[in-house]
């Protein structure tokens, strides 16, 4: 920098850069400062969304589960309510039936509990639709 000062003034002179190197450092210190401070009240409430969000999540997960657990996936006449479509899985090569319980949305996979017995159930409607 160069400090050089009018001793009839007292001013000091400074080259564009020299300045430009002030005030980005000067405004570098602004923003750390900014970016430091964290409002407590901002804080509390996005511990307080995010542990409602947690136990909103938990209490879904257990519904879910229980209206699987009430469901026989059966209709009155004891078809099944299980909506069934062939995935194609390009990695394997392979089509996989699916199923979809329309009464708990339950999901049936082959690799899942219960598919087995769920499968081998006649939906009843014959291509008539629902």
């Amino acid at each position: 920098m160069a400090d050089q000062k009018n001793h009839e003034s007292g001013a000091v002179t400074m080259t564009q850069s020299d300045l430009a190197a002030v005030v980005a450092a000067a405004v570098s210190q602004a923003v750390k400062a900014q970016n430091e401070y964290k409002d407590p009240e901002v804080v509390a409430n996005k511990a307080r969304m995010r542990a409602n969000m947690q136990t909103q999540q938990k209490d879904n997960l257990r519904n879910k589960e229980y209206r699987e657990s009430q469901c026989s996936h059966l209709r009155e006449n004891n078809s099944s309510r299980i909506a069934w479509i062939d995935n194609y899985v390009a990695s394997k090569g392979v089509v996989i039936r699916e199923g979809f319980c329309m009464g708990c949305e339950k999901h049936f996979h082959p690799d899942k509990e219960g598919y087995m017995e769920m499968v081998r159930i006649s939906t009843g409607m014959n291509g008539q639709g629902f």
